[in-house]
């Protein structure tokens, strides 16, 4: 046999023994709540099932725009978002919520909460010699919603009729980007009581408030977890259109206008956050 044969054989089982290009699978677990299985790779694909936390899977070594393709020990088939996904496995019992939740808060690409301040509206409350200050926390609860406290402080006046105001509420926002501070268009709902002091000269009184309000936004927000909020709508106050006013010292009374606590108004939104 002559060299050049026996060189082209050898060329030919090379070739032969030569490994196949394969697409390697992982052995992996559900580590989130409500997590979907889903037909295709991105959040707007039909439903197939919901997936129960410690699920067992077996994955892609790779993502496809955010999720891995997978089969569940059923043989079902589908999409799952990569932040629901653990390669470590799960402990028994209780121990899966709590490995969710620390994952969730810690090592997932959904924070679990996010707290923001205001400083938009606070500018133009010095702008016109008042004061506001604001403090929200948002909770995560599932991908797409968060709920939590909202307080804020207040101080302006009007025609000379001063106002002092303290908010405690709950606020709830809805993340049409299917998941919660990530880059997106929001929603949000809010309700809020406000005991409130209103003095002019010597006089002062009370005047309480119930405020509701809803606005649209959007946010972005960056991998440190800082995060922009711009949006606006509407809030409505609740309370009496006057207010009486007495003198402490003279024991004599007076009746003001409300300087601001009632019906409707506009709500401006420029806050600053960060994510965790």
């Amino acid at each position: 046999m002559s060299r050049v044969r026996l060189s082209k054989l050898l060329m030919l089982l090379a070739a032969c023994l030569a490994p196949l290009p394969c697409h390697a699978w992982k052995t992996a677990w559900v580590g989130t709540h409500s997590t979907q299985l889903l037909a295709g790779h991105n959040s707007g694909s039909s439903l197939i099932r919901e997936l129960l936390p410690g699920t067992p899977l077996t994955v892609s070594d790779r993502t496809t725009n955010g999720y891995y393709q997978c089969t569940t020990s059923t043989r079902q088939s589908g999409w799952i978002a990569e932040d629901s996904v653990q390669f470590n496995k799960p402990a028994p019992g209780g121990g899966r919520r709590i490995a969710s939740i620390v994952r969730t808060s810690l090592g997932s690409d959904i924070p679990r909460f996010n707290i923001r301040t205001n400083p938009v509206t606070t500018a133009l409350f010095l702008a016109s010699s008042g004061i506001y200050a604001n403090l929200d926390l948002d909770i995560g609860v599932g991908r797409s919603f968060s709920i939590g406290p909202s307080l804020s402080y207040l101080s302006l006046s009007v025609l000379g009729v001063g106002l002092a105001s303290y908010s405690a509420g709950l606020r709830v926002n809805v993340f049409f980007s299917g998941k919660r501070f990530s880059d997106g268009a929001y929603a949000s709902l809010g309700a809020s009581y406000l005991p409130s002091k209103v003095t002019f000269q010597s006089f002062s009184g009370s005047l309480p408030a119930v405020g509701t309000n809803a606005l649209l936004g959007y946010l972005w927000r960056w991998r440190s977890g800082f995060n922009i909020s711009l949006g606006g709508g509407g809030v409505y106050y609740s309370s009496a259109d006057s207010v009486v006013l007495t003198d402490t010292s003279s024991s004599s009374s007076l009746s003001v206008a409300n300087p601001g606590l009632t019906g409707l108004g506009f709500l401006l939104e420029g806050s600053l956050g960060f994510a965790f």
